[in-house]
């Protein structure tokens, strides 16, 4: 499994926990989950593809919660969170890496139109940006 890209990697993890496959506890699913889950926490990544990849699991709602409360896997701030969310808003080419290009293309599939994305993001900023000020990893 070293060679497979992380955004594979992510949507198997989602894959994994979609109908409940982990919270029945079966082996294989938990498995291949734990492995996953290592293998994304040694890659190396910016705080800002951190925070795409997590809005990208965000956008799955509750089939992507399983994700969410891997807490060793998020490492950004609420201002890492906000520029990942402009990136995802506005087109930028300049300093933007493939992984970064892919995540925003993953979390833009995810909604019918631009105008859906805008909510929704608008609902994740009040949620978890405004809020008083939280520490590292504590985006959930």
């Amino acid at each position: 499994m070293n060679d497979v890209p992380l955004i594979i990697a992510i949507e198997f993890a989602i894959l994994l926990g979609f109908d409940g496959q982990l919270k029945q506890g079966s082996v294989l699913e938990m498995e291949l989950f734990t492995s996953i889950i290592e293998q994304m926490k040694k890659c190396q990544m910016t705080k800002i593809e951190n925070a795409l990849m997590w809005l990208y699991v965000k956008s799955w709602s509750r089939f992507g919660q399983h994700l969410i409360d891997e807490k060793s896997l998020w490492n950004f701030g609420g201002e890492d969170l906000e520029a990942a969310l402009t990136a995802v808003t506005y087109a930028r080419q300049k300093g933007t890496t493939e992984l970064t290009k892919a995540l925003k293309g993953l979390i833009m599939e995810r909604f019918d139109n631009n105008m859906a994305f805008v909510k929704w993001s608008q609902g994740i900023h009040s949620e978890v940006i405004c809020l008083p000020w939280k520490p590292l990893n504590r985006f959930n």
